[in-house]
């Protein structure tokens, strides 16, 4: 049985459920679109041990049907389930159609045709500081100009201290930075690195940090999972000389990249993982 068969019989065991079993009413899921291109579909537990999606880009749905777009998601991620997709280069005025089908205690229900249509204010690609004459009128009252960030969002925008790489400034109390982890290797995250070296000063902690093996990703979440280091390297593996060569996140031809074992310096008998943005984001907290 080829892939497309079981994706037709699954699909036409949807349509019996949703014929036989319409039970309970569907909210409508929460969409946004991502930068630079692509949309993510987010929708609040309630319970639901599976959530379907079904969508087309500018074209309405008459029947039920799979249409350009679909995804059959078992898992959800902290309490809500997700569709992103990242291939759809969306414009002002593109409409997504789409339905949604889920299941919760044994009974599916699916949602009504429901379209979303990109606005002009999702794809601003900044706003610019006002303009600022270098005169002042003696007899009148000065104001301060305001943010780029109070300007677009009004009196609802006091400028935070804290200062973040890439913007100009940031709105108190907002959010500056999210990892949602919806991923299977570390190679798809764009904002992270794995830090391959033997760590020391000022810890000295006894362990390398090596991510094969050791990273992982399950269900939204990062997990990281120590292990022997004998399972990597042999038994004999406390006076080995290992040099990660040009892997090495640390200083090359230094004590971070290379280990030379000796009696009193034996190869750390833990391999574990650690990443960080470093190189793509940072941020500077005062208050």
């Amino acid at each position: 049985m080829t892939c497309d068969v079981r994706s037709t019989l699954f699909f036409l065991f949807v349509l019996i459920r949703i014929c036989l079993a319409q039970n309970f009413e569907v909210p409508e899921p929460k969409i946004e679109i991502l930068k630079p291109k692509g949309f993510k579909v987010t929708l609040k537990d309630d319970g639901y041990s599976f959530f379907g999606f079904r969508g087309n880009i500018n074209e309405e749905f008459h029947e039920v049907n799979e249409g350009q777009m679909k995804a059959d998601i078992v898992s959800k991620q902290g309490g809500y389930w997700v569709y992103k997709n990242r291939s759809k280069k969306l414009e002002v005025g593109d409409t997504i159609f789409y339905w949604i089908y889920v299941i919760k205690g044994g009974k599916g229900s699916m949602s009504p045709f429901l379209e979303y249509t990109v606005s002009a204010s999702e794809n601003e690609i900044g706003v610019g500081s006002p303009s600022v004459n270098s005169y002042t009128d003696p007899n009148q009252t000065t104001t301060t100009p305001e943010s780029p960030l109070s300007k677009r969002f009004g009196k609802l925008c006091e400028v935070s201290k804290t200062v973040v790489q890439g913007e100009n400034s940031v709105c108190e109390g907002s959010l500056i930075f999210n990892e949602d982890f919806d991923t299977t290797g570390l190679r798809s995250l764009s904002k992270w690195n794995a830090e391959i070296m033997f760590p020391t000063e000022p810890d000295f902690p006894f362990n390398a940090y090596i991510p094969d093996n050791t990273v992982s990703f399950e269900d939204g979440s990062l997990v990281i999972k120590p292990v022997l280091t004998e399972t990597q390297y042999g038994e004999d593996f406390l006076y080995n000389t290992v040099n990660l060569g040009v892997r090495c996140t640390g200083k090359i031809d230094r004590s971070e990249c290379r280990h030379e074992a000796s009696v009193l310096n034996v190869f750390p008998p833990v391999l574990t993982a650690k990443i960080s943005t470093r190189h793509h984001f940072t941020s500077v907290w005062k208050i």
